[in-house]
């Protein structure tokens, strides 16, 4: 679930790395005017709650794996859960420096640490400086073909990264400033399609939500 929040990117770049506006977008869509907007949005979103919808394809799967469910992120508590619905149940939550997992077909719940840092930070980009960012990652804009969105491409440039990634395609609706689509190559030749459907953003989230058990009020 690396990408799933790539489009929370920030950097300055200039036309020398990501190129001029692309022919037909609007005056107001330049790089530049993009990034700014979707910082802001980081800046101003304490929740978000959404529908996600994946589509995974690597050399490895015969047939194109499809999962679907529901991502809840709480910005004030540094914390995300995904909640995997279809084709089988599965949650993962991503808090402060761990990372746990819960099955609940085999009542098994897995923890894993990743020290004393912020794991939103490290693997979704929150936080990270321009400067950082340029660093890691060449960002250009595509046009999608609709008024209402713009895509952000970003393209590793160190090793490390580039063993990992070959291109993230981030599009964001321009009317909220928050991600529709994200997609994702691996180095490997795989690659992963995750469109999202906002269900509310700075809005209470419902009770309980981040614990990873399983209520009996989940069906699975």
């Amino acid at each position: 679930m690396t990408p799933i929040l790539s489009w929370l990117f920030l950097s300055t770049c200039s036309p020398a790395i990501c190129g001029e506006r692309p022919a037909g977008l609007p005056p107001d869509t330049g790089v530049d005017f993009v990034l700014r907007k979707v910082k802001e949005k980081e800046d101003r979103l304490k929740t978000l709650e959404a529908l996600f919808f994946q589509e995974k394809q690597s050399s490895l799967l015969k047939e194109l794996l499809k999962s679907e469910g529901t991502l809840f992120f709480d910005h004030a508590g540094r914390r995300m859960l995904v909640r995997v619905e279809k084709p089988r149940p599965f949650k993962v939550l991503l808090e402060k420096g761990r990372v746990v997992t819960s099955d609940p077909t085999s009542l098994e719940t897995e923890e894993y640490y990743l020290g004393s840092g912020d794991v939103l930070g490290a693997y979704l980009g929150l936080g990270r400086s321009p400067e950082e960012l340029k660093m890691q990652y060449d960002i250009s804009l595509r046009n999608t073909g609709s008024e209402h969105t713009i895509a952000l491409r970003l393209i590793p440039k160190g090793r490390r990264l580039k063993r990992r990634i070959r291109v993230i395609d981030a599009d964001v609706d321009r009317r909220t400033w928050l991600p529709v689509l994200i997609r994702y190559d691996d180095a490997r030749g795989g690659s992963t399609k995750i469109r999202l459907k906002i269900i509310s953003e700075n809005q209470p989230l419902p009770e309980g939500v981040f614990e990873i058990g399983w209520g009996a009020q989940e069906s699975w």
